[in-house]
């Protein structure tokens, strides 16, 4: 629908795969997550602090996963021209009114 050149549909791919990338630590991390804390809670002294680093390390991680995302849309909608600039506004605008209405 946006008429892509070569270059911006591979940067497109780009963004595709860093937001795969991160769908599938956001899943492995809360499994790692998950098996900390089992590990820890039937302890008779838990250590807590295990637990407050590996979410640390975690949340860090998926802010650099979130950046690298962001960095990556950026250098999409920069390859665009503005009648396809103006396209995909609109798609995120709908894409956030349906977001929108799912989260109330």
């Amino acid at each position: 629908e946006l008429g892509l050149t070569d270059v911006q549909k591979m940067k497109f791919e780009e963004v595709k795969q860093k937001v795969a990338e991160h769908v599938n630590y956001r899943k492995d991390s809360m499994s790692v997550a998950v098996k900390v804390f089992n590990v820890e809670t039937v302890k008779e002294a838990p250590d807590f602090n295990v637990l407050v680093n590996t979410v640390k390390e975690i949340s860090g991680n998926r802010k650099d996963g979130m950046d690298a995302i962001t960095d990556s849309v950026n250098e999409f909608y920069q390859s665009l021209d503005n009648g396809q600039k103006k396209k995909f506004v609109n798609a995120l605008k709908e894409t956030a009114e349906r977001y929108e209405k799912w989260s109330k």
